[in-house]
């Protein structure tokens, strides 16, 4: 896989780079750091400040750069720097499309409620318009999976789609053996019907057989366990599942292929990156 990490210096964007190099999928030793400057506006200051403020903004970039690579070297990875002057959000969605990235990761901020909600508009951008798949890094100071401790995904359904072409995306992610896989769906229950009542058999049956297939495609991983629930809210009985399970990563397919269907992007994905408190990994295929 191609993999874009990006910082802005900030504390959230040098734990997501953290929490990524924690990560047992690691298939290539060096990967690109892009970090962008936004040139100041000309013509609203004169000259001497202009060129002021474009060396300060080349300094941060390249202090940034250099605080991330050591970050990574200490997880035994190489960093090579790639820099773009623009919007950071346009220009990190650009150079995706241009280097052919598979994956850009992105970092929101911490676990508190509040911060989990202002999640920042960069990565939220790069995640609704990225041509490829985005992960949005909410990382702890989780300490590397080992055998005595898997890393726990869970994977987020509704039941569309082709299983098939899911299962291999997921596989291509180089998650290792022992990584415990939880398949969920939820069926919306009608806020006005009485909660012990089942809403829809028929569609319950069809989410079970979804995520059956599903599993199947993944019958390689050891550990793997299925869900379909019932409730009145799709993304926060999915929030809830991945507290208790203890998520580390949880995986939404985003089936769009269109500008104007990666613009809306899913609300469940969107309502799971602001309230999550894992990390968002936003599985989409490629394309220019």
């Amino acid at each position: 896989m191609k993999v874009i990490l990006t910082t802005d210096g900030s504390q959230a964007a040098e734990q997501a780079i953290r929490w990524f190099s924690q990560l047992p999928i690691h298939g290539e030793e060096s990967y690109l750091v892009l970090t962008v400057v936004t040139p100041p506006v000309f013509g609203m200051v004169p000259g001497d400040i202009q060129d002021e403020l474009c060396r300060l903004g080349n300094e941060y970039s390249e202090n940034a750069f250099h605080r991330a690579a050591t970050i990574m070297k200490g997880f035994g990875l190489n960093a090579t720097h790639v820099q773009r002057r623009g919007h950071p959000a346009d220009e990190i969605t650009q150079y995706a499309k241009e280097c052919g990235a598979d994956l850009v990761v992105v970092g929101a901020h911490g676990a508190s409620r509040l911060s989990r909600m202002l999640i920042g508009s960069v990565s939220e951008s790069v995640a609704t318009h990225a041509p490829c798949s985005v992960l949005v890094m909410r990382g702890t100071d989780r300490p590397k999976a080992t055998a005595t401790q898997p890393l726990r995904v869970t994977i987020a359904s509704d039941g569309s789609g082709n299983p098939e072409e899911m299962a291999d995306q997921v596989c291509d992610l180089g998650l290792p053996m022992n990584t415990k896989i939880s398949l969920v769906s939820v069926v919306e229950h009608p806020p006005l019907l009485d909660p012990e009542v089942q809403y829809d058999a028929q569609l319950n049956q069809a989410m079970e057989t979804s995520l059956s297939m599903l599993a199947d495609r993944l019958k390689s991983f050891p550990s793997i366990e299925k869900y379909v629930l019932e409730k009145e809210h799709v993304g926060s009985s999915i929030e809830n599942f991945l507290l208790k399970d203890q998520t580390d990563v949880v995986i939404v397919r985003d089936k769009g292929r269109s500008a104007i269907s990666r613009f809306l992007l899913g609300s469940v994905s969107r309502y799971l990156m602001h309230h999550a408190r894992c990390s968002v990994l936003i599985l989409r295929t490629r394309h220019g």
